[in-house]
C-alpha cells in the first residue's frame, strides 16, 4: 500500500502519537535509527510532554530520510520495536476514517437494542408474575479488589470495599488510560453480577459512563458457540437486526471488524458467565483448537481491547483465566444496612409485614437466615414469600427457601388450581430430568424441541425464560432453579446410589457443577440424608488414596459435607456421621486439615464443622482422655464473615477436649478486613473465639498461629495473645507471622518523614511483639516456642521478646524459622538477638534455626546508629558464638544456601560446645572440606551421640573420613563414660554412586571392633551410572552385618534414580526434607538399636 502522500504520512504520525506508550518510545526511536543522544536531546527539550517527544522524534526521522520517509518504512520500524498493533493501524488507513459510517450505525443499533432489553434493573426473569417496580428496589452492590502475589490464587489478599459507582469509575478510568484491559468479577449465583453488568451497559447507552467507547458488545456465555471466531459469534447474538448491513453484507461485516482491530481501545467485550461457554476449557495439546474466548482473554486476538468477565467461582474454572486478567474483583453480598434499606423500599401489603420481617431477621436465632439474605436474590425470595403468605415462612435454609418460592411460582402460574394435576406434575418431573441432564453435560441452552411439552407452564412460572439469541431459544430462569430441579430428580430417581456418588465426584469442574445440587439434595432428604453421606464416605476414601487428586478437591469435599450437615436440618446426627468418616481415614497421624483458601466461608460451613468436631470422641471406656486418639486440627487461610459460625466452632473445640494440636491462621478473623463498616470495630467476636480456644479446659497442648500482622487492625492484633496467655495446659506454641516494616514503600517512608508521625504498620508490629512478649513471660508452663525470624529482626524485640526469653524458666526448646525465600531472612541484628537468648538462658536444651541463608549481603541496609562493623562480625560468626556459648544439648541448623567456610565454622560447634549430644545439619551440599572438619570435631567430642546430615554427598573420601571418626572407640575421660556416636543419619539429596561405593569398601575393609551399637541410616536418592550396582553392594553389606555379631547396624533406605531419568533437582533445598527425615528416622533408629542389643546378652547367658 506504499504511499508517500503527506496526508497519509501525517495520519500515520498521529497514530504513533496516540497509540505508542511512553515506555516504548525509546525502542521505537532506536528502530527509526535515532541515537541515544538524539533521544536524550528530545527528552531534554520536552521533559514532561510525551506527545511532543513523539512528534519531535518523527519530525527528525522524516527530516533525515527525506523522500524515503514513507508509511512503509514507519511500519517496518514499528514491527522492529514490537509494536505490531500500531503497524496494523498504519497499514489500514482506510479503516481509520472510512469505517466510521458503519461503526456509527452499529453503535446506534446496539444502543437501541440495549434500551429495549436492559433499560431497567430486571433481576426477576424468574418471576414474571411479580408486579413490583423492580428498579426502585435496587441496592447498589459492593466490590473488593483482589491483589494476587506470584504463585496463584491461593495467596490472595483483599483490599477495602468499593461501591458500585467507584468500581464503574475505576473501570472507566483504566479503560481510558489503557492501563487495564482484562477485568474479571467473581460472585455466587444471585448476588447481582448480571444486574451490575446491565447497569454498566445502561450507563454507556445513556452517556453517563464509558463515553470514549464506540462499541460495547454485551454477551452471555451460554449463548456463544463452541467453535468459530469472535466476529461470527457476535453477529449470531441478535444484537443487530437481520436487515442491518453487517448482517446482510459480509463485506460490511469485514469493514466493521477491521475497524475493531484498528481501534481496539474503543471497544469493550462483556461476557457474563464464562463458565457456561460451551467448549471453554484448558487446551491439553497443541493440536486441539483453542476457544476464541480464550484467545480474547489471553490477548492473542484484540490484545488492546477492553474485556469484562463474570463467573461464579474463579477456582473452579476449567481454564486458567486469572493469570491473564489485569484486575480481579469480588462482588460482596448485602450488609445489615443494605438488607434494612431493601426491606424499607419493598412494597409490602401492610406496614406490619415490614416490621415483622425486620424482627425475624434481627433475631440471633435466625443468624443463618440473615446470612442467607446477604445474597440479594434470596432476600427477594423471602420478601415475596413473606408478603404472599400472611407474614409466614418456614424457610431457614437455601433449600427450604427455594422450595417455598417454587410452590408460590406454580400457584401463580396455575392461577385457579390449588394443587398440581397429574399432567402438571409430569411436566415438573420432565423439567427436573432435563435439569439433571443439562447439569451433567454442562450445556444449559435449550431449543424448542427440548421443552415443547412443558414450555407454557414453565414460562408462566419463570422456571424457563425465552432467549433472544439465534443459537439459543430457551434457558433456565436462574442457575439456582436448574440446580434445585436437578436435585429433585436425584432424590426421586429409582437407583440413587450412582447419582449420589456423582455428586461427590472430585475435580474442580465437578465441584462447581454439582456442589449446589448436592446441597439441595441434603435439604430435600432432610432426616433421610444418610445415603448421601455414605456416598461421601466412599468418595472421600477414594480421593485420599488417589495420588492424582489434589488437596483442594479434598478440602472442597469436606467443606461441602459440612454445609450439607446443616442443610439437612439434622446437624447432630449427620455431624457424627461425617466425624466417623474423617476419623476412619485419618490413620496414625490423626490430622484433620482444611485449607479455606481465603474464600469468605459461609456460616453453615463453620456450623457444620463445629458439629463434626464436637462429635469426635477420644475417651476410653472409663471416661478418661486417650491421648493417642486426640487429633491435630489445621484451619488454614480461614476468612470468616459470620460471628455465629466462628463462636460455635470455638465452643466445639473447647468442649470436645480431643484437639491436641490446633493450627489456625487468624488474619481473616479480623472484622475490619471483611466488615469495615460493621459494628465490631473492637473485634469482640474475635476475642471471644480466642478466649474460648485459649481456655485451659480446651485441653490444647500445642497451638500454631499464623498471621499477617502488618495488615491487621490494632484491635485484632491485641486479641492474638488471648489464644494462649491463660492456657495452662499449653506446652508448645508456634507463632508464624509476617511483618515487613523495614520494607515500606518509598512513598510511605516519605509520608512518615514529612508528617513527623510514626509508621502505622510499624506501630502495629510493635504492639504485637509487646503483647506476645508479655504473655510468654507469664507462661511459666510453656516448654517449646517456635517463632519466625522477622520477630527478632525488629528493633522493639530487644526490649520485649529477647529479655522475656532470656529469663524464661520453662522453655527448653526454641525454634527460629525464616521463610524459604523472600524477605523473611534473619539480619545480623536479629542473629545478635538470638545469640543473646542462647547465651543467657541456661534452661534451653534444644535449638533449631531454619533460614534461607546466613551469608552476609554487602548491599544489606544496616541500622543508622551502628558503627562500622568488624570484618569478623558476620552473621555466621554471630550464630556460631551464640551456639558455642550456650548450654543446649541439641541443635538443628537448616539453610537453603550456605558457603563452604560457613559450613566448616558450624562443624566446629560439635567440638567446642561440651554439652551437645544431638546435631542436625541440613543444606544444599555436604562439602568435602566440611565433612573433613566435621570428622575431626566428632573425634574430639566426648558427648555427641547422634549426628544427622541432609544434603548432596558427592565426595567419597571425605565421607569415609567421617564414617571412620564415628567408628572410632573413645576411652573414658575422668568420671564420664566412654564417648562416641550411636546414630548417624545421612539423607542424600542425592548420594552419588561413587560416594556410596567408597563407603561400602571402607566398611568392608575396616576391622574395628565396636564396644557399642552404632546405627548408620542411609536415606534419600542414589544417582549415577552405577547407582543400581552401588545399591546392591550396600544391601549385601547390610545383610553381612546383620548376620554377624557386629554392633554396626546399617539401614538402607536409598531409592535409585534411573540412569536415563533426570538428575534430581537439588538447587532449591526445602525445609520439609530435613524435618521429615529427622522425625521419621528417630523412631526407626530406636527400634533397630533395641532389637540389636539383646543378642550379646543372650550369648553371655549361654
Amino acid at each position: 500500500m506504499a504511499s508517500s502522500k503527506p496526508d497519509v504520512l501525517s495520519e500515520a504520525f498521529e497514530v504513533i502519537v496516540d497509540e505508542v506508550l511512553a515506555n516504548m518510545v525509546p525502542s521505537l526511536g532506536r528502530a527509526l535509527g535515532l541515537s541515544d543522544g538524539d533521544m536524550d536531546a528530545i527528552k531534554y527539550e520536552h521533559p514532561t510532554n510525551i506527545k511532543e517527544q513523539k512528534r519531535e522524534m518523527l519530525s527528525l526521522w522524516k527530516q533525515r530520510l527525506g523522500t524515503r520517509a514513507t508509511p512503509d518504512e514507519l511500519m517496518r520500524a514499528c514491527r522492529a520495536a514490537k509494536l505490531q498493533d500500531v503497524a496494523d493501524k498504519i497499514q489500514n488507513p482506510i479503516h481509520i476514517n472510512a469505517g466510521e459510517d458503519v461503526v456509527k450505525q452499529c453503535e446506534d443499533e446496539l444502543k437501541v437494542y440495549y434500551r429495549k432489553t436492559m433499560s431497567f434493573y430486571t433481576p426477576l426473569n424468574w418471576a414474571p408474575w411479580v408486579e413490583h417496580e423492580i428498579e426502585n428496589h435496587h441496592v447498589k452492590a459492593r466490590f473488593k479488589r483482589v491483589h494476587r502475589h506470584e504463585g496463584g490464587i491461593k495467596r490472595i489478599a483483599k483490599s477495602e470495599y468499593l461501591t458500585e459507582d467507584q468500581l464503574l469509575a475505576i473501570i472507566e478510568g483504566d479503560s481510558r488510560d489503557k492501563s487495564i484491559g482484562r477485568v474479571i468479577i467473581e460472585g455466587p449465583p444471585g448476588i447481582g453480577k448480571t444486574t451490575f453488568l446491565k447497569g454498566l451497559v445502561c450507563a454507556w447507552v445513556s452517556g453517563e459512563r464509558l463515553t470514549h467507547l464506540k462499541l460495547v458488545f454485551a454477551l452471555k456465555g451460554r449463548h456463544l458457540p463452541e467453535r468459530g471466531d469472535l466476529c461470527e459469534a457476535i453477529l449470531a447474538q441478535n444484537l443487530f437486526p437481520e436487515e442491518h448491513p453487517v448482517q446482510s453484507d459480509r463485506s460490511m461485516a469485514g469493514h466493521l471488524w477491521q475497524w475493531v482491530k484498528a481501534n481496539q481501545d474503543k471497544v469493550m467485550f462483556i461476557i457474563d458467565g464464562i463458565a457456561e461457554i460451551p467448549g471453554f476449557k484448558k487446551v491439553s495439546s497443541a493440536k486441539e483448537p483453542e476457544h476464541f474466548v480464550s484467545k480474547l482473554i489471553e490477548g492473542k486476538i484484540l490484545r488492546h481491547s477492553n474485556v469484562l468477565l463474570t463467573t461464579t467461582s474463579i477456582q473452579r474454572l476449567d481454564a486458567p483465566v486469572l493469570r491473564w486478567c489485569d484486575a480481579y474483583y469480588t462482588i460482596e453480598g448485602f450488609f445489615n444496612d443494605d438488607i434494612t434499606k431493601f426491606v424499607d423500599t419493598f412494597n409490602f401489603k401492610t406496614p406490619k409485614a415490614k416490621a415483622d420481617i425486620k424482627d425475624l431477621l434481627g433475631s440471633y436465632a435466625n443468624t443463618s437466615l440473615l446470612e442467607l439474605c446477604r445474597i440479594p436474590m434470596f432476600l427477594w425470595f423471602l420478601c415475596l414469600i413473606w408478603d404472599d403468605n400472611d407474614h409466614k415462612s418456614k424457610a431457614r435454609t437455601v433449600t427450604s427457601l427455594l422450595e417455598e418460592i417454587f410452590d408460590m411460582a406454580l400457584r401463580k402460574a396455575l392461577v385457579v388450581k390449588e394443587e398440581l394435576s397429574e399432567e402438571d406434575q409430569e411436566k415438573v418431573d420432565e423439567l427436573c430430568k432435563l435439569s439433571w441432564e443439562r447439569t451433567v453435560s454442562g450445556n444449559v441452552c435449550l431449543m424448542s424441541k427440548d421443552v415443547k411439552n412443558i414450555k407454557d407452564l414453565m414460562l408462566k412460572s419463570g422456571f424457563l425464560v425465552k432467549e433472544k439469541s439465534h443459537r439459543v431459544e430457551y434457558t433456565f430462569g436462574h442457575t439456582l432453579f436448574r440446580e434445585l430441579f436437578a436435585a429433585k430428580h436425584v432424590v426421586t430417581f429409582p437407583d440413587q446410589t450412582d447419582l449420589y456418588e456423582k455428586l461427590w465426584e472430585p475435580g474442580c469442574p465437578s465441584n462447581s457443577r454439582y456442589s449446589m445440587v448436592c446441597l439441595f439434595v441434603a435439604g430435600l432428604l432432610g432426616a433421610n440424608t444418610g445415603p448421601l453421606f455414605e456416598a461421601f464416605a466412599r468418595r472421600y476414601s477414594h480421593m485420599l488414596k488417589d495420588d492424582k487428586c489434589s488437596q483442594c478437591c479434598i478440602d472442597e469435599a469436606v467443606m461441602l459435607a459440612c454445609r450439607c450437615i446443616v442443610e439437612s436440618r439434622n446437624p447432630r446426627k449427620f455431624g457424627q456421621t461425617v466425624a466417623t468418616t474423617l476419623l476412619e481415614e485419618m490413620g496414625a497421624e490423626r490430622e484433620l486439615s482444611i485449607n479455606f483458601y481465603r474464600e469468605q466461608v459461609k456460616v453453615n460451613t463453620l456450623l457444620g464443622l463445629s458439629y463434626v468436631i464436637e462429635n469426635i470422641n477420644c475417651m476410653d471406656e472409663f471416661g478418661r482422655i486417650n491421648d493417642s486418639q486426640r487429633l491435630s486440627l489445621i484451619l488454614d487461610n480461614l476468612w470468616i464473615r459470620s460471628k455465629r459460625g466462628l463462636l460455635r466452632l470455638g465452643e466445639a473445640i473447647m468442649k470436645t477436649k480431643c484437639v491436641h494440636t490446633l493450627s489456625i491462621s487468624v488474619t481473616g478473623l479480623d472484622a475490619s478486613l471483611l466488615h469495615p463498616k460493621g459494628d465490631d470495630t473492637e473485634n469482640k467476636d474475635m476475642r471471644k473465639f480466642m478466649q474460648t480456644i485459649g481456655n485451659t479446659q480446651s485441653n490444647i497442648a500445642k497451638l500454631s498461629i499464623s498471621a499477617q500482622v502488618d495488615r491487621m487492625s490494632e484491635s485484632a492484633i491485641r486479641q492474638v495473645s488471648t489464644a494462649f496467655r491463660d492456657n495452662e495446659g499449653l506446652r508448645e506454641l508456634d507463632l508464624f507471622v509476617s511483618m515487613f516494616s523495614k520494607w515500606c514503600a518509598p512513598s510511605c517512608q516519605k509520608l512518615v518523614e514529612y508528617s513527623n508521625q510514626p509508621c502505622t504498620k510499624k506501630e502495629r508490629i510493635e504492639i504485637f511483639i509487646t503483647e506476645v512478649a508479655e504473655a510468654i513471660s507469664n507462661m511459666k508452663w510453656l516448654e517449646s516456642l517456635r517463632i519466625t525470624a522477622s520477630i527478632l529482626r525488629e528493633d522493639v524485640s530487644r526490649g520485649t521478646i529477647v529479655p522475656a526469653l532470656q529469663k524464661h524458666e520453662g522453655i527448653t526448646s526454641l525454634s527460629v524459622v525464616g521463610q524459604v525465600k523472600g524477605r523473611g531472612h534473619l539480619t545480623l541484628y536479629g542473629l545478635q538477638s538470638l545469640a543473646m537468648i542462647l547465651v543467657e538462658n541456661k534452661k534451653l536444651k534444644s535449638v533449631s534455626v531454619r533460614l534461607t541463608t546466613v551469608s552476609d549481603d554487602i548491599k544489606q541496609r544496616e541500622k543508622d546508629w551502628e558503627s562500622p562493623r568488624d570484618p569478623g562480625d558476620t552473621r555466621a560468626n554471630t550464630l556460631y558464638n551464640g551456639l558455642v556459648k550456650s548450654t543446649v544439648t541439641s541443635i538443628d541448623l537448616l539453610f537453603n544456601c550456605v558457603l563452604s567456610h560457613e559450613a566448616r565454622l558450624f562443624a566446629d560447634i560439635v567440638s567446642n560446645n561440651p554439652h551437645l549430644t544431638d546435631v542436625t545439619f541440613s543444606w544444599h551440599t555436604m562439602f568435602p572440606s566440611f565433612l573433613e572438619r566435621l570428622a575431626g570435631a566428632v573425634e574430639k567430642s566426648r558427648t555427641l551421640k547422634r549426628l544427622a546430615l541432609c544434603g548432596k554427598f558427592e565426595d567419597g573420601n571425605s565421607l569415609v573420613r567421617l564414617i571412620g571418626s564415628v567408628l572410632l572407640d573413645k576411652p573414658p575421660s575422668s568420671s564420664k563414660p566412654a564417648g562416641g556416636i550411636s546414630s548417624l543419619f545421612l539423607q542424600g539429596q542425592p548420594f552419588l554412586d561413587t560416594a556410596v561405593d567408597a563407603l561400602v569398601s571402607f566398611v568392608r575393609s575396616s576391622e574395628t571392633s565396636l564396644n557399642r551399637p552404632i546405627l548408620l541410616h542411609l536415606g534419600g536418592e542414589l544417582f549415577g551410572p552405577q547407582a543400581a550396582a552401588a545399591s546392591r553392594n550396600l544391601d549385601a553389606l547390610r545383610l553381612d552385618k546383620e548376620a554377624s555379631d557386629d554392633n554396626f547396624i546399617i539401614y538402607h533406605g536409598l531409592s535409585v534414580v534411573a540412569v536415563d531419568g533426570e538428575r534430581p533437582n537439588v538447587l532449591h533445598f526445602e525445609t520439609a526434607v530435613a524435618r521429615q527425615f529427622k522425625r521419621s528416622l528417630r523412631e526407626s533408629s530406636e527400634e533397630i538399636v533395641v532389637e540389636k542389643r539383646p543378642k550379646p546378652e543372650e550369648q553371655t547367658e549361654l
